[in-house]
């Protein structure tokens, strides 16, 4: 979920390890080929783990779109990486209208599809299970802002670091919800028992 700054924390990596920056074609082949695969493999899951009625078919139809917009990303990199965006600085990368398209359009179906999964943990008899779907709630709440803001591509500094803040913010949320630590668990259902 977080593929589309895959190329930001790769660059940063490289700059401080070996002070090069990715060049624009890598940068632009981080950020926007990743996405139809994350894509997939979130609808895989969600759609199994929630026993949706039409999972197979969801899944198949998700797949052969990415499937088919990666393959469009192969191609405009090869022939006009302009088509796909530029960048703007070190940080910011500017998407054309088919990458924007296509970046928020997975940014929407992973928010609706992730409030689902969260209200249906929320739901659930099992203490652990709803605690995890608060934390998963906020995480795809925080994830989908964050992706709608960095999608339009803001060129003003506090912008970018508030943006990284909040990511950051909700990656700790997805490993509450996702990997509850046991002993964190037993704190949280305690305090609530007690209440």
């Amino acid at each position: 979920m977080s593929s589309p700054w895959w190329w930001t924390i790769l660059n940063f990596f490289t700059v401080i390890t070996f002070n090069v920056y990715l060049n624009d074609w890598m940068e632009l082949l981080l950020s926007n080929a990743i996405i139809p695969f994350a894509l997939i493999f979130w609808i895989y899951a969600y759609s199994y783990s929630m026993d949706i009625k039409y999972k197979k078919e969801i899944t198949v139809l998700i797949s052969v779109i990415s499937l088919a917009y990666e393959i469009l990303v192969l191609i405009l990199l090869c022939m006009n990486p302009a088509l796909l965006g530029y960048k703007i600085n070190f940080e910011v990368l500017a998407r054309s209208p088919l990458s924007l398209i296509f970046a928020l359009a997975t940014a929407i179906i992973i928010f609706i599809t992730g409030i689902l999964f969260s209200i249906n943990s929320i739901r659930s008899v099992d203490r652990e299970t709803h605690l995890r779907g608060y934390f998963l709630l906020i995480a795809f709440s925080l994830i989908t802002l964050c992706a709608g803001f960095d999608a339009l591509s803001w060129e003003n500094i506090f912008i970018i670091v508030l943006i990284r803040l909040v990511l950051t913010l909700s990656s700790i949320f997805f490993y509450f919800g996702f990997f509850f630590p046991i002993r964190l668990s037993k704190n949280f259902i305690r305090k609530e028992e007690s209440q």
